[in-house]
């Protein structure tokens, strides 16, 4: 008799179990400590954290996610976050995960560095040789 009460306690703790976390608040856009901001479950059916930046307002606001925030325009669901540029004061992101929209900045593709460096030593070298 006590097997199937645990199977109903398991079955009824799954979407609590299941449920992701996320910051929910607004700051300042240059506060450089999000995790300062309250959390909240955002329940079963939500499995994205989001973050909007307007730049305009000068403010960050996080919150979960809904079941299109991760989607995109084609209506393809991404299988990991991502920005995008809603206008040029504002950009929206998205993330799976705990606690994932804590990010102070929104990230960067290093080769946009590294590459043109690579091709100013490239440069140089050849100025040597010659």
């Amino acid at each position: 008799m006590a097997l199937p009460l645990q199977l109903v306690v398991l079955v009824a703790l799954v979407p609590v179990i299941m449920a992701i976390q996320c910051y929910n608040g607004n700051q300042g856009v240059y506060v450089s400590n999000p995790k300062s901001l309250p959390t909240v479950d955002c329940g079963a059916a939500i499995n994205t954290c989001a973050k909007t930046v307007d730049l305009t307002a000068q403010m960050a606001y996080r919150t979960c996610g809904s079941s299109y925030t991760c989607t995109y325009v084609n209506g393809t669901s991404s299988p990991r976050g991502f920005c995008y540029n809603v206008s040029t004061a504002q950009t929206q992101c998205c993330c799976y995960g705990n606690l994932c929209n804590a990010a102070t900045r929104t990230s960067f593709n290093v080769l946009y560095i590294i590459l043109p460096l690579l091709a100013v030593l490239a440069f140089q070298t050849q100025k040597l040789v010659l």
